[in-house]
């Protein structure tokens, strides 16, 4: 019997075109938090599976603790096509379905991951509001009529490029607007790499205010650059390298564990160039 998109399906639908990679458990947390059972989800997600509405990604993760492997699920072009049907909006049609590659998917969590974080932490203030967040490959004109049109947060330049994870725009308690992007780092790349590698590109960006083509509405002067790190030790390592190659002062840095809905924009968490620790936003 086929599928019914009911309520709860299309808001799954919604929310893999908003995080584009989820495991069951997040998705459980968001939309079924009252649900003490996997069962009904997991059935749930694999019928949308199997009529094609949802996709599976190729190889499964491997949680943290229990050695059990699980899979993650990701949009397609029909997760796009039925979204823009039901909500007679042919943007959705540009929603990122490309599946993700093995190679990243951990890296493609973490990023969902932080954008939940970012979700919940905007949801619980009324310090902060979230005006827009794009993925690194995701259309961010996604009315353009022509495919030529369409442009993402990757950008190239004479001799460099600029690829963020994400980017989100946030207006704070006083109606400023303010462009942020987002590095999450997993601790594969050695810190000489890192810094050898992103700080051009970013400058460059800082140079031609290309920010203000992702985020045209942003009032507040530049950006900011949150990389986000594993260990206490590399994002202490990165601030002290920082002095070097952080001219314009656009990075902050954080460790992973400190980061939560209560401390992404308002505890004092995120560490520049002075080593002090601040707040993105105060309250």
């Amino acid at each position: 019997m086929p599928i019914v998109i009911t309520e709860k399906n299309l808001q799954i639908l919604e929310l893999l075109a908003s995080y584009y990679v989820l495991k069951r458990s997040t998705i459980q947390e968001i939309l079924f938090p009252h649900v003490k059972s996997a069962r009904s989800v997991c059935e749930r997600l694999r019928k949308l599976v199997r009529e094609g509405y949802i996709s599976v990604a190729s190889m499964e993760v491997v949680l943290r603790g229990s050695g059990n492997s699980a899979p993650v699920y990701h949009p397609n072009k029909k997760t796009a096509e039925t979204l823009a049907a039901i909500h007679d909006d042919s943007s959705y049609e540009r929603v990122y379905c490309k599946p993700p590659s093995g190679r990243l998917l951990f890296h493609w969590l973490e990023i969902s991951q932080l954008h939940y974080i970012v979700d919940l932490s905007i949801e619980n203030s009324e310090a902060a509001k979230l005006h827009a967040w794009f993925n690194e490959w995701e259309p961010i004109n996604k009315n353009a009529m022509r495919q030529s049109d369409l442009f993402s947060l990757y950008s190239e330049f004479d001799k460099t490029s600029c690829a963020p994870d994400a980017g989100f725009l946030v207006e704070n308690r006083t109606g400023a607007l303010k462009s942020f992007y987002l590095e999450a780092d997993r601790g594969n790349d050695s810190l000489k790499r890192i810094v050898s590698k992103k700080p051009g590109g970013y400058n460059r960006m800082f140079e031609l205010q290309r920010h203000l083509k992702h985020f045209p509405a942003s009032t507040v002067p530049g950006f900011s650059i949150l990389f986000v790190t594993t260990t206490e030790h590399r994002r202490d390592e990165l601030v002290k390298s920082s002095a070097q190659f952080d001219p314009h002062r656009l990075w902050k840095f954080a460790c992973r564990n400190d980061i939560n809905a209560d401390t992404f924009f308002f505890g004092s968490v995120w560490r520049a160039a002075d080593k002090t620790a601040h707040a993105l936003i105060t309250q």
